[in-house]
């Protein structure tokens, strides 16, 4: 399991080196072509992984860790506190992830925000803090569909545009 972890993570460094090297390659002055929706300084935790600023219910920032690789956006039981979310009682799901699959409480957010990005009405499993450290969730791809996220570590920024075909800058 160690292994297919190390490959995705390698995968995934070589992708945001291409895409840096796919930027660089513009004419100084030429405008970008991707119409980014989002973009925002970044930060890293304590072991590398991207985090976001997230607002919850017009509530935030929280800091959520970027994971592509998740099918789904969790929420850590302190941030369901703060935003006085109950999950006990709550309809379950079985969250499985690289460590193993855990059975959660399901909370329902009214309304989460990155940037101009808005989804509505959104069920989030609520996962122990083991799952996403001490970060206040995990931002996974059923809330980045349709999107296109591009993470400049470098510049500690990241940078989500509306999907599309990919730019000609990125392709070459």
């Amino acid at each position: 399991m160690r292994r297919i972890v190390t490959v995705l993570w390698a995968v995934l460094l070589l992708a945001c080196a291409e895409a840096g090297a796919a930027e660089r390659s513009r004419p100084p002055g030429a405008p970008a072509t991707d119409p980014v929706i989002y973009a925002a300084p970044t930060t890293r935790d304590g072991i590398g992984r991207i985090m976001a600023p997230v607002w919850l219910n017009g509530q935030g920032p929280f800091l959520f860790i970027v994971d592509t690789g998740a099918n789904r956006t969790v929420l850590a039981p302190e941030t369901a506190r703060a935003l006085g979310i109950d999950a006990n009682g709550a309809a379950r799901a079985v969250v499985h992830g690289v460590t193993g699959s855990e059975s959660a409480p399901l909370a329902r957010v009214r309304e989460l925000r990155v940037g101009r990005i808005v989804r509505r009405d959104v069920e989030m499993p609520v996962v122990s803090s083991r799952i996403h450290a001490a970060a206040d969730g995990m931002l996974g791809a059923d809330n980045l569909a349709g999107t296109r996220l591009t993470v400049d570590f470098r510049r500690n920024r990241i940078d989500i545009a509306e999907a599309g075909p990919m730019p000609a800058r990125a392709r070459d």
